[in-house]
């Protein structure tokens, strides 16, 4: 089998932390692509984050762009990190408005995935999760969860959902996936992916893939869609 690799738009631009907010200019989305296709020619597929990359604005002009180089899309990451309005949680945040406009955002790109072309949408909840042991209520968040992640897979069955996890940032205790696939495949909640980034917590996956390995019955695969290194289980919850 033949490898196919694909970046993340994003890494080519801004780096920063909570220590500065930028070390270095950062290009637009349209210069990026532009670098990507120049720097790397082995590349085959682009990531791109909503807001950041990708929005219903400029959707068309972002396919014109990947077609015209010969590069597909291969993963949206809805912007459910960066927004303020989602700073406290989004599909499973306490309060029921911003629960239901964070679904509704979740719907639009995944409308914008399928204007894409592209089959993953990679769920990155960075901000459902909790800072303090004891401080939410872990049963009912995972419930909003596992209900919002079903009704996007039931309403948009061609696409594919990856939830990408880490233990924490920019919460201290992100909203754990492997439970949550457990807990999905109990309620028979619909098919899910994992997408683990192996950036800083590539010591706690390797404690833990293999446990979703035995789940799945062996089944996983090799993706690319976040780092050439990533891991993804296939979640099969039906």
């Amino acid at each position: 089998m033949k490898n196919k690799y694909a970046i993340i738009l994003g890494n080519l631009g801004n780096t920063r932390d909570r220590f500065c907010p930028g070390y270095k200019v950062n290009p637009s989305s349209e210069e990026m692509l532009k670098m990507a296709l120049q720097r790397m020619p082995h590349i085959q597929g682009i990531e791109l984050v909503g807001t950041w990359d990708i929005r219903p604005d400029n959707v068309k002009d972002m396919k014109k762009r990947l077609d015209d180089a010969g590069v597909a899309c291969v993963s949206i990451i809805p912007d459910t990190f960066a927004n303020p309005r989602f700073g406290r949680g989004s599909i499973t945040s306490i309060d029921a408005e911003v629960r239901k406009e964070a679904l509704a955002y979740l719907r639009q790109m995944s409308e914008v995935a399928l204007e894409m072309d592209c089959g993953i949408v990679n769920l990155w909840l960075g901000q459902d999760g909790y800072d303090y042991l004891l401080t939410t209520d872990y049963d009912q968040e995972r419930d909003w969860l596992t209900e919002s992640t079903k009704a996007l897979a039931t309403e948009f069955p061609t696409l594919r959902y990856a939830l990408e996890y880490k233990p924490k940032e920019p919460r201290n205790f992100s909203m754990p996936v492997w439970p949550t696939l457990f807990w999905q495949q109990k309620r028979r909640a619909a098919a899910m992916w994992v997408s683990p980034s192996t950036r800083g917590t590539a010591f706690m996956r390797a404690r833990l893939l293999p446990k979703q390995w035995c789940w799945q019955k062996g089944r996983a695969t090799c993706c690319s869609i976040c780092t050439l290194t990533t891991i993804t289980a296939i979640g099969t919850t039906t």
